[in-house]
């Protein structure tokens, strides 16, 4: 059964809305990268890393937030009430994820190219690409369980 146009327009919306807020936070994620200290990356990381899970767990409370009006106003556009079910990745998922990506990507870098700016933009590309996996996974995750 085909959705209706007030579906598909709050479904494209939806992906809009998500791809800004990933894109916001991850631009606050990187910008604290390019700051690394190359020195003592696990030093700098170890300081920074309760502001950059603060700045992951803001971005998944608002996923949510987004997640929930979609998934409430989509079901009401098709006739139908939902109650969502909210997933966010556990803490320790980030700091995994946050830690492979940033110190431990910077110093495999450094290892395999000694080139200190290579090694960042390795870095900052590796965190660009786990910190939106971070903030949509939840989103996703509670549509397939709603």
């Amino acid at each position: 059964m085909p959705l209706s146009p007030t579906a598909t327009l709050l479904t494209r919306r939806y992906r809009e809305q998500l791809g800004q807020l990933s894109q916001l936070v991850v631009s606050q994620l990187v910008q604290r990268f390019r700051s690394a200290r190359a020195s003592d990356i696990d030093a700098w990381f170890e300081a920074i890393y309760p502001e950059l899970e603060r700045l992951i767990i803001t971005g998944q409370g608002a996923a949510n937030t987004l997640t929930a009006r979609y998934l409430v106003d989509h079901a009401a556009a098709e006739g139908f009430l939902v109650a969502p079910t909210l997933i966010t990745p556990e803490p320790a998922q980030i700091a995994t994820s946050l830690r492979v990506t940033g110190p431990v990507a910077f110093k495999t870098a450094m290892a395999r190219t000694g080139i200190e700016d290579a090694a960042r933009r390795y870095m900052i590309d590796a965190v660009r690409g786990s910190a939106q996996r971070l903030i949509l996974t939840g989103a996703r995750a509670s549509v397939a369980e709603t």
